[in-house]
């Protein structure tokens, strides 16, 4: 999760209210559709009842997002508050266009252990020494491949991206439904 650059602290907000001091404020949080909105979407009712800040939740596929967040951003007129990113795909464009929020000032909060997440994710989320966002799913990919298949071919398992295409090339078979390689999106 971000935050862009010159976000307020939540929309409009009310005056504090006694143990709710953001009651009346309203966050607009874009995301992805993605297992992490699936999961945090029950939970708002909590975290309005229990905070009275209102989410304004929108999801949308992942190029839809980044389209979104692009047009808003480049406009400079968003009402984005909080927004989920790619950091592997988005993060180093935004940054350069100034788009983020620097949230190092918000982990060096005591009451918010930062430690708890690994330096690994931290790292896909700080582009140029700046902290762009939280990270809340770190991802690696993996190649499976069928050793029977690479077997039949008198194919080596392939260690470089050269050696994958060049295995996948080999294996491909289009008469009879056969690939390669194959990858989401």
């Amino acid at each position: 999760m971000a935050a862009p650059a010159g976000a307020p602290a939540g929309g409009e907000a009310a005056a504090p209210a006694g143990d709710m001091p953001y009651a009346g404020t309203t966050l607009r949080l874009v995301g992805a559709n993605h297992p992490w909105q699936v999961a945090i979407e029950p939970m708002l009712a909590d975290f309005e009842a229990a905070t009275g800040i209102k989410v304004n939740f929108e999801a949308y596929g992942e190029d839809q997002l980044n389209q979104k967040l692009t047009t808003e951003f480049t406009a400079g007129g968003s009402d984005i508050d909080v927004f989920m990113q790619r950091p592997l795909q988005e993060a180093r464009v935004m940054q350069m266009n100034g788009w983020y929020e620097d949230l190092a000032n918000c982990v060096a909060d005591p009451e918010y252990d930062f430690a708890d997440f690994a330096d690994g994710a931290v790292g896909t989320t700080t582009v140029n020494g700046v902290l762009t966002g939280i990270p809340i799913v770190t991802e690696q990919e993996v190649l499976y491949y069928r050793k029977d298949l690479l077997e039949a071919a008198g194919l080596a398992v392939p260690t470089t991206l050269d050696e994958l295409k060049a295995a996948a090339e080999a294996l491909t078979d289009k008469d009879n439904e056969m690939y390669g390689f194959v990858a989401r999106g």
